[in-house]
């Protein structure tokens, strides 16, 4: 089952995110990534649920889809049949989407919508994949969650 959420665009602990070296060949995260990663894990903290595990291939998918974003400067949802071959390995899927000036107005936006803050809390999944994109004054971020022990990508790592 593909399930795809949309997306528009805080919280106070810092968790520090520790990627697995050896899956993460040449992937380095940026810092919004990071930043956007751990609010997320904040806020599941806080309500009780396990923090995901940032996982740099669907990471590398996600700021593919930041970047394609961007590029067209158009919001749009990773279609399903691309999203479900970009990642190996999965059950599930989830994509929160979103643009705006900072991480934590980006956070605080899917926060407030219903269909992005229930993937955020979702109990079923294990991972998540952060990807962001600099164009101008905008971020450009998205979000990729999956609830299977190891995905994998089809896009090269570098």
């Amino acid at each position: 089952m593909l399930r795809t959420l949309a997306i528009g665009a805080a919280a106070a602990m810092v968790i520090t995110l520790i990627p697995d070296p050896a899956r993460a060949s040449c992937w380095t995260y940026r810092k919004p990534e990071r930043r956007l990663a751990s609010k997320i894990n904040n806020a599941r903290l806080n309500r009780g649920l396990n923090a995901l595990r940032l996982d740099p291939q669907l990471s590398r998918v996600s700021r593919k889809h930041s970047y394609e974003m961007a590029k067209r400067r158009k919001l749009y949802h990773t279609p399903s049949s691309v999203l479900g071959w970009r990642v190996t390995r999965w059950i599930s899927l989830g994509e929160n989407i979103g643009h705006t000036r900072t991480v934590r107005r980006a956070f605080r936006l899917m926060m407030r919508s219903a269909p992005h803050r229930a993937n955020i809390l979702a109990s079923d999944w294990v991972h998540i994949g952060v990807g962001t994109v600099r164009k101008g004054r905008y971020i450009w971020s998205t979000i990729t969650f999956e609830a299977v022990r190891d995905p994998g990508t089809r896009l090269s790592m570098c």
